[in-house]
């Protein structure tokens, strides 16, 4: 082999420069390394630092403060409570506090997370902390029972308190049960020397079949009074419970200006009602809104409907009669009242408004209220309970809910009374609060500062033609509501025809880790029809509609899908993804000149005007409705709607059936839970939770005829099939 004239023979020369540059690879791997571990050095050397620093405060405070003996606490919490940090600060921090030491923390320096328990730093490496990830067994230090009187609280440090509060139970009888109390929770920021008052709830009475006929005494606090007025039907019947709440003047539980000052209530439940074995429970303590008694027992005549829960604006309306199927405007709830009926009747449960009574009926659930809760409707002012201008009962305007004092709790939770809340001491969990209500204060709860607060309020999307992301801002569970569009109106005889067929709606909750990405695409209401051409279908999979070349006739295009998925684009490229595919609403079909197109589907849509259907399984199309074609006298064609599976358009020349199908919406997802899909006078399918659908026309028993009258509504509300452009909503539920 030659050589160069150095000596080198080439391949001598390229393992040279080969070893040189693994040398140097070496070299600077091992310089990284060194930075890394120094730069790790620095960050255990900060964190043992606070651990020590905390360790030394704790130790300090054995005899005398609550605040080290257990607690949780974040950089800004530490530093208010005496301990000095010395070295480099983390960014964030969460410190948990175990009889006066620390047992366990999670710390961030410089992009860096330091775990630490056990006595020892288990890993530092890169990430954040999550307080939902975060393990601290907090107790609560100040326990408030029943007294049947105010109670009040002096803060004894500037700081943030963690309140927890439980409505009480509505009176209970043999065979029916009063509706248990509700729960909510949140944390305020107060300042030395603050007061407050708690007003905690009376279980409502009872009177058993053998008890002698007459009044019967309400709950403390609002609960609604209920009476018996027979005993020769074996007549059992029981009193609303009152709610919990905490105030910011004192005064007898029904003043107005101490009503009007309540920062947080959790409302109690209604009084049940039994009559010759038909029994009814009260209803529920409420959330945004209180719940109705629920039958135990076939209804034998009686109506089938209960009085209503109070609400975020007014209290539940009544009941006239027995077997009356429609509500009144007596026996009304009030503000912080439950209502009373006549004759025998169960108590309205106590609340932010009151659950309402009747007339042979039982008692319904109060609601709730948090400042700084989503959805809550605060009043007016210490004079007045009017809702705040332009606030009513849906509003997803986080400022709504804030009182009139601008005192703003943080981390709001709140829990009907049929669903599962901690028990008292946090140490487990129940269903509803039983017996007399009940309040606790933690103040060794240290995770916000003074000007702290989160808003939590909804995110919403309206019709862009384009795809929006959501990121979800922390751990935890987050509602999703999807609208589908409506379908495009026709031309007749040169006149136009509005469309009256409408997208479907569908709802589910799904928890998300904090920085997951939904890709959210919104569908388009399908084109209204123009003579002389095509017209487009709506966002996201609408079909085109088309017209009568020889004639002034002319169809709608197809309504578009909503969706919301984990993998970006239109529904229609998400095939061979459908594990991505959280929940999709129907867009609905559109009108052909003189039929309106299918409606937007929940398993199944309404068909098209030839019969043909779209489904879980089959369509038009995946994602896609189908595109409408008229050629000579064939009329116009509507556009078949988008959807899990896409509407058809109508393949018959039927002068009256040549409207497009609506699309099918989708629920299927595993991921997915608590989940239905509306629509609007379609199939019902209500036993498998995966394909859960309820028609939005006249179904009393899931449908609310004052949220959704029409089954329908131009607005996105809840339960309502919708007209116009599509829309979507992902709101924070709850951290946990």
């Amino acid at each position: 082999m030659k050589k160069n004239k150095k000596g080198f023979t080439l391949i001598e020369l390229l393992a040279v420069i080969i070893i040189i540059i693994l040398v140097l690879l070496i070299a600077i791997n091992k310089t990284r390394q060194s930075s890394k571990e120094a730069r790790k050095n620095a960050i255990r050397a900060n964190a043992l630092s606070l651990i020590k620093a905390v360790n030394n405060q704790a130790g300090l405070d054995v005899l005398g403060s609550k605040i080290f003996k257990n607690s949780v606490f974040n950089v800004y919490g530490l530093e208010q409570n005496g301990v000095k940090l010395s070295g480099t600060k983390p960014s964030n921090a969460l410190v948990c506090v175990v009889d006066y030491e620390l047992d366990n923390a999670c710390l961030e320096y410089n992009g860096y997370k330091v775990i630490y328990n056990e006595n020892s730093i288990k890993s530092i490496k890169r990430g954040t902390c999550s307080y939902n990830d975060f393990k601290c067994e907090v107790k609560p230090t100040y326990f408030i029972d029943f007294t049947g009187s105010y109670q009040a609280y002096t803060a004894p440090r500037t700081g943030t308190y963690k309140i927890d509060l439980w409505g009480a139970q509505g009176g209970s009888t043999s065979n029916a049960e009063g509706g248990k109390g509700a729960y909510t929770s949140g944390i305020l920021s107060l300042t030395e020397g603050d007061t407050i008052y708690f007003y905690v709830g009376g279980q409502g009475s009872a009177r058993s079949s053998s008890d002698p006929a007459g009044a019967i005494t309400g709950g403390w606090n609002g609960g609604g009074v209920g009476n018996k007025n027979r005993t020769n039907y074996n007549q059992a019947n029981s009193a609303g419970g009152g709610a919990t709440d905490v105030r910011l003047v004192a005064g007898d539980w029904n003043d107005a200006q101490s009503l009007n000052s309540r920062i947080m209530v959790a409302a109690g439940g209604g009084g049940s009602y039994e009559s010759d074995n038909v029994f009814i429970n009260g209803g529920a303590g409420g959330a945004l809104k209180g719940e109705s008694g629920v039958y135990l027992t076939d209804t034998r005549g009686y109506s089938n409907i209960n009085p209503k829960g109070g609400t975020q604006t007014t209290g539940g309306a009544g009941i006239n009669d027995w077997n009356h199927t429609s509500y009144s405007d007596w026996y009304l709830g009030l503000f912080g009242v439950g209502g009373t009926g006549t004759n025998s009747y169960g108590g309205g449960g106590g609340g932010y408004w009151g659950g309402a009574s009747g007339n042979w009926q039982p008692g319904a659930g109060g609601s709730s209220y948090i400042s700084g809760y989503n959805g809550c409707v605060a009043i007016t002012s210490i004079s007045s309970n009017a809702p705040k201008s332009g606030c009513n009962n849906g509003t997803k305007d986080i400022a709504c809910s804030y009182h009139y004092s601008n005192l703003i709790f943080a981390r709001p939770v709140m829990k009907s009374g049929n669903e599962l809340m901690p028990n008292h001491d946090n140490t487990s969990t129940m269903t509803g609060n039983e017996g007399n209500g009940y309040a606790v204060i933690y103040e060794n709860y240290y995770l916000e500062d003074a000007s702290g607060g989160y808003d939590y309020s909804s995110y919403e999307y309206a019709y862009t033609g384009h795809e929006e992301v959501f990121t979800a801002p922390e751990r935890g569970k987050y509602k999703l509501e999807v609208w589908g569009a409506q379908g495009g109106g026709s031309i007749k005889n040169a006149v136009s025809n509005p469309s009256s067929s409408y997208g479907g709606y569908s709802i589910g909750y799904v928890s998300l880790n904090a920085g997951d990405k939904l890709y959210v695409n919104v569908g388009g209401k399908g084109t209204d029809a123009i003579v002389g051409q095509d017209v487009a279908g709506g966002y996201n999979g609408g079909g085109i509609g088309t017209w009568d070349h020889n004639d002034n006739e002319a169809a709608g295009g197809g309504g578009g899908a909503t969706h919301i998925a984990t993998e970006t684009g239109l529904l229609s490229t998400l095939s061979a993804k459908v594990n991505s595919i959280l929940i999709v609403a129907g867009g609905a079909g559109g009108k052909s000149w003189d039929t309106d197109g299918g409606n937007g589907g929940g398993y199944v849509a309404l068909p098209s005007g030839d019969g043909r259907v779209a489904n879980q399984l089959s369509g038009y199309q995946f994602g896609k409705g189908q595109d409408a074609v008229g050629t000579g006298d064939s009329d116009g064609h509507g556009g078949g709607g988008g959807g899990f599976y896409g509407g058809y358009e109508s393949s018959t020349n039927d002068e009256d059936e040549d409207f497009g199908g609506g699309g099918s919406g989708y629920i299927g997802n595993s991921s997915l839970y608590d989940k239905m899909m509306y629509c609007y006078g379609c199939e019902q399918q209500l036993s498998d939770t995966g394909t859960f659908t309820v028609n939005t026309v006249g179904n009393s028993a899931y449908i609310d005829s004052e949220l959704c009258p029409l089954g329908y509504s131009s607005n996105p509300v809840s339960k309502c099939a919708k007209s116009g452009d599509g829309f979507a909503r992902v709101s924070f539920v709850s951290g946990n």
